[in-house]
């Protein structure tokens, strides 16, 4: 899917796992129980996220199979909110859901941006990392979650988290969401990919 924005006031985000006791465990996440994950989430997105801005989620909402915690949770959460599937995310539960102005596989944005050679920043967005991307030798960004920030911690990706890539998992960024203008003063640092790409 391809959206075009008329303005930066714009958030993102990744991996919640609300009502997912594990994955207190599994990422180490700093709550005692999955109530208080789930109540400190809200209120951290809340505290950045206003009615009207928009904000792309990038997967994996909740493990509230009944999914009527989720109704509950989605419905306190403000911003207009762009939903990326996620492997966690039953398409059909997330539809139920009644909460998001789109649901898809991947979207590619374009923000205004006077400070871009072309006067829009593109953002090529999915769950997954991918190695190459539309205009990313242009300088075009992805974003990406499911890994929950163990890549970018790894040496190994060194190379890759060069590029102008970053992982939105929230635990990466203290469970909060990352604003645009937050996110393009750290790709300044990256670099812009060169390789052919045909």
């Amino acid at each position: 899917m391809r959206l075009k924005l008329d303005r930066q006031n714009v958030w993102f985000t990744s991996d919640y796992h609300f009502c997912h006791t594990n994955v207190i465990k599994y990422d180490s996440r700093p709550f005692k129980d999955v109530e208080e994950m789930n109540e400190s989430l809200i209120e951290n997105w809340n505290h950045y996220i206003d009615t009207n801005d928009i904000v792309f989620y990038l997967g994996d909402l909740s493990f509230d199979r009944s999914g009527k915690q989720t109704q509950e949770i989605v419905k306190r959460l403000n911003g207009k909110i762009h939903y990326i599937l996620g492997n966690h995310d039953d398409e059909k539960d997330i539809r139920k859901l009644n909460r998001f102005e789109t649901i898809s596989d991947y979207i590619n944005l374009s923000v205004p941006d006077e400070d871009n050679p072309r006067k829009r920043q593109g953002i090529m967005m999915m769950h997954y990392p991918i190695l190459s991307w539309d205009k990313a030798h242009h300088g075009d960004w992805h974003l990406h979650g499911h890994c929950h920030g163990s890549l970018m911690k790894d040496t190994n990706y060194d190379w890759y988290y060069n590029k102008k890539v970053l992982d939105m998992g929230c635990n990466g960024w203290d469970y909060c969401p990352i604003h645009y203008t937050d996110i393009k003063q750290i790709m300044l640092n990256k670099e812009v990919e060169r390789v052919d790409h045909h």
